[in-house]
């Protein structure tokens, strides 16, 4: 099913520090519209300090899937 942005529509977001500032969770509501409706599409995100800072881990779920995406960065540094 195609989903779209509602145009015009604010996007309701909310952040809160977790694990003494070491996970950032934020959860937004976004309005989209099909061929059949407008609703909200709920969007919760965690981006976690790995691996003694030097990863960061993303934790994405939608409500309209059913298995979160992760996503791993790895921090380059200037050394050779």
């Amino acid at each position: 099913m195609a989903l779209y942005l509602v145009p015009g529509a604010v996007t309701p977001v909310r952040a809160e520090w977790l694990d003494g500032e070491r996970t950032l969770r934020v959860e937004a509501t976004v309005p989209v519209e099909s061929s059949q409706s407008t609703t909200p599409m709920r969007i919760y995100q965690e981006f976690r300090l790995v691996e003694g800072d030097q990863e960061l881990q993303l934790i994405e779920l939608h409500s309209t899937r059913g298995k979160p995406l992760v996503y791993r960065f790895t921090k380059v540094t200037g050394e050779k």
